[in-house]
């Protein structure tokens, strides 16, 4: 149930339906910024997800203001806002330091609109830092009204940000969050989080069980040849998890994985 109450106050601090325009790729000259930033623009998809998968590894912060920027112009915060606010979340938890000039930054940016002041106040928020609160507070105005009365609601109840590696994971969307925390931080906790999650892959009585299972034991599939932590996350698991079922789905996840590879290094050049 903590879960669903995690999904609960992430979405109720985040836009409820924005329409997505589509993808486009950011053009134009970098705005002005503080001391710092690099907001030269991303150079397409891959470029920015290279630096969102592995920010826990590269921790260029500096970028932040450019991301912000991609992101808006190509509906990932519309579409996506809560994956957005629990990323950014980590960062500024890291980086309370940098908050008031990152925020002071973002004020004079004519750029970012209420879409993305919506996801920064709930980042700000996600952090659990004073800081993080104090800014939340002289900035909440700048977010829509209906943004502003649900997270006036929050503040007035002194709810603390939730920990997402507590409690069951009962919802699908709880694995995009894990991720994204781990693509800020790197923390192997959220992986093994994900993978408490795997042995409900086939679970035939229980649909949503099995779709937050093979959530689960896909993106670890998809992540373990990419990121050495959640390789050896997986491989320590598929050893020592007391859960039988967990470690046969592991075990044919890496066996998979393996082949994969195998018949890529067969294939002909061309």
């Amino acid at each position: 149930m903590r879960t669903l109450r995690i999904l609960a106050l992430v979405a109720a601090l985040t836009p409820l339906s924005l329409a997505s325009s589509g993808c486009q790729t950011l053009s134009g000259s970098a705005t002005a910024s503080s001391p710092g930033s690099d907001v030269t623009p991303f150079q397409g998809d891959d470029d920015f997800r290279n630096w969102f998968a592995y920010y826990y590894k590269n921790g260029n912060p500096a970028r932040l203001t450019a991301a912000l920027h991609f992101m808006q112009s190509n509906a990932y915060l519309s579409d996506h806002p809560d994956i957005a606010s629990i990323f950014i979340g980590h960062i500024f938890t890291k980086e309370p330091a940098a908050l008031a000039s990152w925020v002071s930054e973002w004020k004079s940016d004519a750029k970012l609109k209420e879409e993305a002041w919506s996801v920064l106040l709930t980042a700000l928020w996600f952090s659990g830092t004073k800081e993080g609160h104090e800014l939340l507070t002289e900035n909440l105005g700048r977010a829509s009204r209906q943004y502003q009365d649900r997270l006036g609601e929050v503040l007035k109840a002194k709810v603390a940000p939730p920990a997402l590696t507590e409690g069951d994971i009962t919802d699908p969307r709880h694995i995009n969050l894990l991720w994204a925390a781990f693509s800020a931080t790197g923390d192997a906790a959220f992986v093994r989080k994900i993978v408490g999650a795997v042995k409900n892959y086939g679970n035939e009585s229980d649909a949503l069980a099995n779709a937050i299972g093979e959530a689960a034991i896909m993106t670890l599939a998809s992540n373990v040849p990419h990121h050495a932590v959640v390789e050896k996350v997986c491989m320590d698991e598929n050893r020592q998890n007391p859960d039988q079922r967990t470690r046969a789905l592991l075990e044919t996840m890496f066996r998979i994985l393996a082949q994969l590879a195998a018949e890529k290094d067969t294939r002909p050049a061309h």
